[in-house]
């Protein structure tokens, strides 16, 4: 005769009760952001249970730097960003920093959404030009593994710069310092010689349209004072624009559909370009030539336009606004191009 199974004794009300304590505290702490479900459980059984106790010394000890500014900004910069305010923003950074910067929106803005989760800055500048070569091998490039729709400019290495790359960095000494300097960078999340992110405070313009005094835009981010809002600056070299563009505008599916496409012609697309790998191994390589390390190098096909990186995939043009999977997967496209020698052709 096989065992009753084992009961479990019915929760008493002061249980029940305590049970939703945990779950409302754990649900608290998670409106701060950068701290997620492992992180809130630590704090609560460690007896951190509201916002308020996360800045008790204890407590606060514990977190990383960006959750510090998560408890900082708590209930502003989870909020959206408007196309008026995104837009705010882009005027400010045009008139405080150098007007050789051509300076552009993209992410959900760019593809014309009402609202968007944050502020995607994307700079050029015509001394900015070196074009980094893929820092993947031909055999990786084709796996479809290997393949995303997202940008390695989002890599936090570069917050490991050291001093003299950190002084040298066009984006940290021309942009980012003057930023902050005229009050609108209110906190650093990740710092790269080609990336920034971190929280904005929204810039204001009184009744006659002039911005708010430096000195009091500066007091009033010191206070926690006004409306805050993350932001990403990306410093693309010059000729990359086109490919920052569509990288950068996305949307994730879009990106990752035109880059398989780029795969299955052949080629590697990234947010430097479109390259074709130029093999240095003999023409009727050996039997095991597959398994081996192909030697050779990147070449760069085309970066300068969106328009001319999409005609070499054999992809028809696509509005930004019109950039999603949905669309791709029902859009017709020309026939796929070949590329022989640096010119394309229809096959």
């Amino acid at each position: 005769m096989s065992p009753l199974p084992k009961v479990e004794p019915a929760r008493t009300s002061k249980q029940k009760l305590e049970d939703d304590k945990r779950r409302h505290a754990l649900d608290t702490l998670q409106l701060v952001t950068g701290v997620g479900a492992v992180k809130a459980r630590n704090l609560v059984t460690a007896g951190c249970t509201s916002i308020a106790d996360m800045r008790k010394p204890e407590y606060y000890s514990t977190l990383t730097e960006a959750q510090k500014i998560g408890l900082r900004f708590v209930g502003q910069i989870p909020e959206p960003v408007t196309r008026e305010q995104a837009e705010t923003v882009l005027d400010f950074i045009r008139e405080n920093i150098s007007s050789k910067f051509e300076v552009h929106l993209g992410g959900s803005y760019r593809r014309g959404a009402p609202v968007s989760g944050d502020m995607d800055v994307i700079l050029f500048h015509p001394t900015h030009v070196h074009v980094p070569t893929p820092n993947i091998s031909h055999s990786s490039a084709f796996s479809n593994r290997k393949i995303t729709g997202t940008s390695p400019l989002s890599s936090k290495s570069g917050s490991r710069m050291t001093k003299a790359e950190r002084e040298a960095s066009p984006l940290i000494k021309d942009v980012v310092q003057p930023l902050t300097q005229g009050g609108l960078i209110a906190a650093t999340l990740s710092t790269g010689a080609r990336k920034w992110q971190g929280v904005v405070r929204l810039p204001e313009k009184d009744k006659d349209g002039q911005w708010e005094l430096m000195s009091e835009r500066v007091k009033l981010v010191e206070a926690d004072k006004g409306f805050f809002r993350r932001m990403d600056l990306n410093l693309v070299p010059w000729k990359s624009r086109g490919a920052a563009m569509l990288a950068l505008t996305g949307d994730i599916e879009f990106n990752k559909d035109i880059r398989l496409k780029a795969g299955q012609l052949g080629m590697h697309l990234n947010e430097f370009g479109l390259w074709r790998w130029q093999s240095n191994e003999p023409e009727e390589p050996e039997a095991n030539a597959e398994e081996a390390q192909q030697e050779g190098s990147w070449e760069l096909m085309e970066a300068d336009t969106e328009e001319d990186i999409l005609a070499e995939l054999g992809v028809d043009w696509i509005e930004p606004t019109k950039r999603n999977f949905a669309y791709v997967v029902g859009k017709p496209t020309k026939k796929k191009a070949t590329t022989v020698k640096g010119k394309s052709k229809e096959r």
